[in-house]
């Protein structure tokens, strides 16, 4: 007898198919569109130039590949970084629809690395029926991830991750991939005029955790000296050089296409908001201006970080100082305050 679960999972996934399809055929049968690029206002009191606006096409579209790895003899693995890494590549919409909408990534890539599909696509035809299965899209999609993540808690201890869980029940296909399905399709509000929108890269923030003081972070150093390795020696070697500070360890998030738009209807624009699949868009005014082309990143690894490389300043005080050079421990100190003396 086959498990329900199993059924409702199937059922949920057939659905995600059906309208994934029904949007693919709407998008991909659009008729030709283009409008001018808007004119670059003249703002003075400006130092900076900004860029000029884009004209306006069918569809804009950058392919962003996933980042790849490798593993050594001893099994450690490392990320491989090539010239297409954070280079995107322009893609025609009838060559990757089947992508863009699909279930599918790459091997061999970064932890939660995936291809992403930036950019926009116009949509001037069969607006509403698109509009509601983007909608009924993503509602299925949430509907699948949350009844897949409640059965790996429940069974956990057989898999070791939910898109296994989801392959070895016959739920999804070995090539599948699960965050790939879950992922929602992007559109804009179908009722507003998008009158301005620009694509560009994130390449600020991070995430950290304590450490503690001085004594708090020698405790979490094995007390043997014979059980301690190579790095935490050379780690409690440099904390001990600085008895005054906090300790963290502190990731950099690695950068990512942000999007930013304002509606007519709106007096300031929506928070920016990562995107990994392009924004179908249904609306848009004789002159609104769109600033889409995106560049090339220029990034380095440093301690088995991607790092965008960026002009120095010293208008930054430092209050952080890395530990070692390939390891993420930083020494934190309170930032010197002007007391006017």
């Amino acid at each position: 007898m086959s498990d329900p679960i199993d059924n409702q999972l199937l059922s949920l996934f057939s659905e995600i198919k059906r309208l994934s399809h029904e949007i693919k055929s709407s998008l991909i049968n659009q008729p030709p569109f283009f409008q001018k690029a808007a004119i670059q206002p003249h703002r003075s009191g400006y130092n900076k130039v900004k860029p000029p606006f884009d004209p306006i096409h069918q569809h804009h579209i950058y392919y962003i590949k996933p980042l790849q790895v490798s593993e050594s003899d001893d099994g450690e693995v490392s990320i491989e970084l090539t010239n297409l890494d954070y280079n995107p590549q322009p893609r025609n919409l009838s060559e990757s629809i089947h992508d863009i909408y699909g279930f599918s990534s790459l091997p061999h890539r970064a932890l939660n690395a995936h291809h992403r599909y930036v950019g926009y696509i116009i949509c001037s035809e069969n607006q509403t029926n698109t509009f509601n299965n983007v909608v009924a899209l993503n509602l299925r999609k949430d509907e699948f991830k949350a009844l897949a993540s409640e059965q790996f808690k429940i069974y956990r201890s057989q898999y070791d991750s939910i898109n296994n869980m989801l392959i070895s029940r016959n739920i999804i296909l070995e090539q599948d991939n699960f965050e790939i399905i879950t992922r929602h399709a992007r559109q804009a509000a179908i009722d507003k005029t998008l009158e301005r929108m620009t694509l560009s890269w994130k390449t600020s923030g991070d995430t950290q955790k304590s450490r503690g003081n001085y004594q708090e972070a020698l405790k979490r150093f094995p007390e043997e000296h014979s059980l301690r390795t190579e790095k935490q020696i050379k780690l409690m070697n440099a904390i001990h050089k600085y008895p005054d500070a906090k300790f963290v360890v502190r990731f950099k998030q690695r950068p990512a296409p942000v999007l930013s738009v304002k509606y007519e209807e709106e007096k300031s624009w929506e928070k920016s908001f990562p995107i990994v699949s392009p924004l179908i868009i249904y609306k848009i005014a004789s002159d609104s201006e769109f600033r889409v082309t995106l560049p090339r990143l220029q990034v380095t690894l440093v301690a088995g970080e991607i790092v965008p490389k960026q002009k120095t300043t010293s208008r930054k005080k430092m209050n952080a100082i890395r530990l070692v050079k390939d390891q993420n421990w930083f020494a934190l100190f309170p930032e010197k305050k002007d007391d006017g003396k």
